[in-house]
């Protein structure tokens, strides 16, 4: 698999279900935690906004992605959902396919833009457009040492 060698900092994630469509932290906690949905881009991004760090330097391609506003929190899944919340984090493989970037967990699954408004769900990849994302980089994370 290529190693993207993203550069560590923030970022928008674009679903391709939909014009300016974006992986977006709900604020309501319930159950086991925030939901992440896919929902239309807000002006200005901030429940929308993702630091993505390289996990480690001896694993190509996996990334720790943790919401900008709240970097104690962790993007995490249960019952093939996606969440926010605050527990240790979970590293992720982000790698490129023909239709865009596929982000996929530790068990091989892939997220997948369901409807618009729906809460993203994790499934076995099979090159569908609701799994291609894009990723908007929108510069490094400035005076964030204590989270490196």
């Amino acid at each position: 698999m290529p190693d993207l060698q993203l550069s560590d900092g923030r970022y928008i994630i674009g679903a391709h279900i939909g014009f300016r469509i974006v992986l977006t932290s709900t604020q309501h906690t319930v159950e086991l935690g925030a939901p992440v949905i896919a929902a239309p881009e807000l002006i200005p991004p901030i429940p929308q906004e993702w630091r993505i760090k390289r996990a480690d330097q001896s694993l190509p391609g996996q990334y720790f992605i943790t919401p900008l506003y709240n970097p104690k929190g962790s993007l995490v899944y249960a019952n093939d959902v996606l969440w926010t919340n605050d527990v240790a984090p979970a590293s992720w493989v982000i790698k490129p396919t023909p239709s865009g970037m596929h982000i996929v967990s530790d068990k091989g699954l892939a997220l997948r833009a369901e409807p618009i408004g729906a809460q993203v769900r994790l499934a076995p990849e099979d090159n569908s457009p609701n799994e291609a994302w894009s990723l908007h980089f929108l510069g490094p994370i400035i005076g964030d040492e204590e989270n490196d």
